[in-house]
């Protein structure tokens, strides 16, 4: 019962790093000679110097003359000199004639320098005429030549000890001569992924269950850790199952990752499990939300990792608590971890979780001000938050919340930040994804579905360089602008027409007409996310008909309201599967699952594109797209859709 009171003294992630120092020597695991062919990734062991001098000798970088310099100084376009041309030399054999007063050499690129000569005429300024060559340029002692040594002397150091080798380092080394290198030796990891809901990605689906994640996941990254991943495979939800998995990884592996099985609705398996062994669990939780059911356990000199089995909450506890561990086994530097971190201003206020440190995924766009980090909504088990996000924010125990504007920390889940060309936030439509879709052949594109307010809020931010919108006001009755006149650095572009309506199964079997029948019926209903201008749709059809009933909002529970859909395809696809009997969308969707459509509206569908970006190239290259006969036509094919003569046109510019 002693070690059982570790979990209700949640540490952080920090104290739990020195607890495991204080019970493991984290220091790489042994050296190791390879070929310097097969090297990639791996990290250094040994400083590596050069085996001889790079260039090994004076070499020419142009096709053209090697001269003497002094013999061309009056040369001129007009005025040429003309030099004895006695040999040639090419690339790998030696120079079988030296240059004296007045003479030149022909030399390829990369051929040696010729003795006598301290320069190289490149072959556009120069006119070869029998045993002449006229030079129509001047040229300046050591042009167009590469000493020997300038890159690399023998005995130079070219790699540090704790590098990681590159395509890039292996080719420097290759070419100064080294054939071997020490490095260290991969620490090997085994992945066991535990859950009866498990099941391997590529089998036939079974439903109620979910594929794993979290094994794929994690081995992706353990490749940019210069770790070996040992997948043990998914293991079920038994005790005595995942002790002979475990003991089969702590045989055959540096370092055990369990994932899932570590929370208290699963009655703590995994941490009954890694107790029994020697010295046991040494953290069990962690103040981190998500997290904390993560457990930390060590048999001999190996650790044991319990991770969540949520792939976000795993994947963030994994690069804040195991990735610092890997890496000092692998023998990374951890200045390297340490520059895996960016500054941002957050776009959107977040709010703290009493008594935890909370982990928050955000997406990054590069503004002119610099990064902007927007945060991505969803629960710690959407996969789509995951591959959303570049990293995430840390919000400090104790602190309510941050404020829109102010600088953040953001952890990157990778080494390297790799933005996209064009990030569009906003609405989701199936015409913008066909639209993106053929943009992304020339630029890196990323969209992400949050809804036709979010995505306007995104913009105003410099979160996002475009959203798709489609908000109505009633005052006004028309679309979108009354929405930008209150804004300031924003484009409204104009869009197109696309047909709302109810979604029902094929036959209408419930004779649905109206949202009074989904009430007076008490039919089961999709809705879409809050902000979003189709979940305001619906919550203006709802109210009007209750006003038609004499019902006032808290009168009638309606069965679903509370049943969000992040887009379109999923609300036709929760009626497709009798998740509910109804849901609004637009007619394109339900067409394209076989669904009955029962129309409603038409509604404009615009775009807000944030005044700075418009001279991006990757935006500019969208609007063409948005503003052509390829894309009106495509509208045209899609059912429930319809262009309109100005799509593509700039239609309001707010102020700064």
């Amino acid at each position: 019962m002693g070690r059982r009171r570790i979990y209700h003294r949640l540490v952080t992630p920090e104290e739990a790093l020195k607890v495991i120092e204080n019970h493991i020597r984290l220091a790489p695991l042994g050296v190791e000679s390879l070929k310097l062919r097969e090297a990639v990734g791996r990290v250094l062991a040994e400083d590596v110097r050069a085996v001889i001098d790079v260039p090994p000798f004076d070499r020419s970088t142009v096709d053209g003359y090697a001269v003497r310099a002094e013999d061309t100084y009056v040369a001129e376009e007009y005025s040429p000199v003309t030099l004895r041309l006695v040999g040639r030399v090419e690339v790998g054999e030696a120079p079988r004639v030296g240059v004296g007063r007045g003479e030149c050499v022909e030399v390829a690129t990369g051929a040696p320098i010729p003795p006598g000569a301290n320069a190289v005429v490149m072959v556009e300024y120069a006119e070869e005429a029998g045993d002449k060559v006229l030079i129509y340029r001047k040229a300046r002692v050591g042009e167009h030549v590469s000493h020997a040594g300038s890159d690399a002397l023998r005995g130079e150091i070219l790699a540090w000890r704790g590098t990681r080798l590159t395509p890039e380092l292996i080719g420097a080394l290759a070419a100064a001569g080294v054939k071997e290198v020490k490095v260290y030796r991969q620490p090997v990891v085994a992945i066991i992924a535990t859950g009866n809901e498990l099941l391997e990605p590529g089998r036939n689906y079974v439903e109620w269950r979910i594929y794993d994640a979290d094994t794929y996941l994690i081995s992706a990254a353990l490749a940019e850790l210069s770790c070996k991943p040992l997948v043990m495979g998914i293991c079920r939800d038994d005790e005595e199952a995942i002790r002979e998995r475990v003991d089969e990884g702590l045989r055959r592996a540096d370092v055990v990752l369990v994932t899932g099985g570590t929370s208290a609705g699963m009655g703590d398996l995994v941490y009954r499990v890694l107790d029994v062994y020697d010295p046991g669990v040494l953290v069990h939780g962690l103040k981190l939300r998500p997290g904390k059911p993560t457990v930390v356990a060590a048999s001999g000199e190996k650790l044991i990792f319990g991770l969540p089995g949520f792939p976000l909450s795993c994947y963030m506890t994994f690069t804040l608590l195991v990735k610092p561990v890997l890496a000092r086994l692998a023998g990374l530097p951890l200045k390297m971890l340490e520059r895996a971190r960016v500054r941002a201003t957050l776009a959107v206020r977040i709010a703290g979780a009493p008594g935890y440190r909370r982990l928050v995924p955000v997406l990054l766009r590069l503004g002119r001000r610099g990064l902007v980090a927007y945060p991505v909504g969803g629960d710690s088990g959407s996969i789509h938050r995951l591959s959303a996000s570049d990293g995430f924010v840390e919000v400090p125990e104790g602190l309510e919340q941050v404020l829109e504007g102010e600088e953040v920390e953001v952890t990157l889940f990778r080494d390297r930040l790799e933005l996209p060309d064009l990030t569009v936030i906003g609405s989701h439509c199936p015409a913008l994804e066909k639209l993106l879709t053929r943009l992304g052949a020339r630029y890196r594109v990323r969209c992400l579905n949050v809804g036709s307010l979010a995505g306007l809020r995104a913009v105003i931010a410099g979160a996002a360089d475009a959203a798709g919108i489609h908000l109505y006001d009633e005052r006004e009755d028309t679309y979108n602008l009354p929405y930008l006149r209150s804004v300031r650095g924003a484009v409204l572009v104009r869009g197109y027409v696309r047909r709302q309506g109810l979604i029902v199964a094929r036959g209408n079997p419930h004779n649905i007409s109206s949202m009074r029948d989904v009430i007076e019926k008490r039919l089961r209903m999709v809705n879409r996310v809050k902000g979003s201008g189709t979940r305001a749709l619906v919550d203006k059809l709802i109210g009007d008909a209750l006003r038609e009933l004499g019902l006032e909002w808290g009168d009638v529970e309606i069965p679903g309201y509370s049943f969000e859909a992040r887009t379109h395809n999923g609300v036709a696809l929760a009626v497709l599967r009798g998740l509910a009997d109804v849901g609004v969308g637009i007619e394109y969707v339900a067409r394209l699952y076989g669904l009955d459509f029962v129309y409603i509206k038409d509604e404009v569908y615009d775009f807000v594109v944030s005044k700075e970006a418009m001279d991006k190239e990757s935006v500019k290259g969208f609007l063409r797209l948005l503003h052509s006969q390829w894309f009106r036509h495509l509208l045209s094919e899609m059912p429930g859709y319809e262009p309109l003569p100005d799509t593509g046109q700039v239609i309001y510019v707010s102020d700064d």
